[in-house]
């Protein structure tokens, strides 16, 4: 697990706050998986990775396939970071 892996789950974690995650792990499922993770869980997700790791998001990288799993958010980031890198 990577230090990004490790502070997506972090987050993730913190978002959905109250609910028994011990168990979260790269491969849990998020969309339709877990009631509280909606669209404003997405908002607030988007925003929060946007404040912890500098990069912004656009509109139109906003896809469903980004928040399927927790590995699969945890990819988007490393892909960002990367294009911040140059």
């Amino acid at each position: 697990m990577t230090t990004v892996d490790a502070q997506v789950i972090a987050i993730v974690k913190r978002l959905l706050g109250g609910l028994d995650y011990e168990m979260m792990h790269l491969d849990t499922l998020l969309i339709g998986e877990w009631a509280e993770f909606d669209s404003m869980s997405v908002l607030n997700l988007l925003a929060a990775l946007e404040n912890k790791f500098g990069f912004i998001v656009d509109d139109d990288e906003v896809v469903p396939e980004i928040f399927i799993s927790v590995r699969s958010v945890s990819e988007f980031v490393s892909k960002k970071l990367s294009e911040l890198d140059g």
